[in-house]
């Protein structure tokens, strides 16, 4: 008796199919879940990479997997994105692991979620100060001191 191993996408689970009969594991029956891929003969789900999800079931490889956009990040396993943005403060290049990815720099703040490169941190207006890295507010420039843009 000849047995076919799952095809990619598939689930095997001890599951044995006997190819004489053409009964294989299909992407119907037995699919992969999805945030996961399985490669031929899977026998356990392989969690999508950390920067990446999958939303639909039956991937095979881990490059079925969708990176995620910038603004966003994921966990290992993701079925989706949106939930997941990216933190005040912060950017978020595409395929970022943490909400925490990219600090915006000194004299520099964001006040918005789902940054997606350095340029969306806005530069510190005058008569402010921002000396912190990943700052959400601007902090008021001290009586007596001259705070031009970008201190």
């Amino acid at each position: 008796m000849l047995t076919q191993p799952c095809l990619p996408g598939t689930v095997c689970n001890g599951i044995r199919r006997r190819s004489l009969m053409g009964l294989f594991p299909d992407r119907d029956n037995y699919p992969c879940p999805a945030g996961k891929y399985c490669p031929l003969g899977s026998l356990n789900p392989i969690d999508c990479p950390a920067g990446t999800y999958s939303e639909h079931p039956g991937r095979g490889f881990h490059y079925d997997c969708t990176g995620t956009p910038a603004g966003y990040w994921t966990s290992s396993g993701a079925t989706s994105y949106s939930a997941n943005t990216c933190s005040p403060g912060y950017y978020c290049l595409a395929n970022s692991t943490f909400s925490t990815s990219f600090k915006c720099p000194k004299g520099t703040f964001r006040t918005l979620n789902r940054g997606e490169k350095p340029e969306d941190c806005a530069i510190c207006p005058a008569g402010y100060y921002c000396d912190e890295e990943a700052l959400v507010i601007p902090k008021d420039c001290p009586v007596g001191r001259y705070c031009p843009q970008a201190t």
